[in-house]
């Protein structure tokens, strides 16, 4: 939309980039990131994977660009550059907690892909041991991702 609209960037277009790196190759994601750098780049979404972020924070710190994270990342020293597009984990347990508790849910089922899922909905899996949610029953089932 901002393409079409010549007030908003005249005389110029933006373009989307798509690279695939792979997972914990942090070498190839600088390489990449530096030849968007050359190319005029003006945000980088991702990366998918957690691994990769580090070199990323620090090439988008470095020449002030925006990152875009579209995972969940442990809450960190904030920096100015980056934008998580994931809920903060403890508010997203909180609601949650705070809807299963309103509806006096008696049984749920929690479906994960990896631990880490597990660490971001702690707060859920405590529901059992509190006085009033004593007879609740959680089922924790571990499902492999499809890609």
């Amino acid at each position: 939309m901002i393409n079409t609209d010549e007030s908003k960037l005249p005389r110029a277009k933006l373009q989307a980039k798509v690279r695939e790196v792979a997972p914990q190759d942090s070498f190839r994601a600088l390489k990449t990131a530096c030849d968007f750098l050359e190319e005029g780049m003006a945000a980088i979404i991702g990366p998918k994977s957690p691994s990769n972020i580090g070199v990323l924070h620090s090439i988008c710190d470095t020449f002030q660009i925006p990152l875009f994270l579209t995972h969940w990342a442990p809450r960190s020293t904030p920096r100015n550059q980056v934008i998580n597009l994931f809920p903060d984990s403890r508010v997203l347990a909180t609601a949650f907690t705070e809807f299963i508790k309103q509806d006096s849910w008696k049984s749920f089922t929690l479906i994960f892909e990896d631990n880490e899922a597990l660490i971001r909905l702690q707060e859920i899996l405590q529901l059992p041991t509190s006085a009033k949610q004593s007879q609740m029953k959680i089922t924790l089932r571990h499902v492999k991702p499809v890609f």
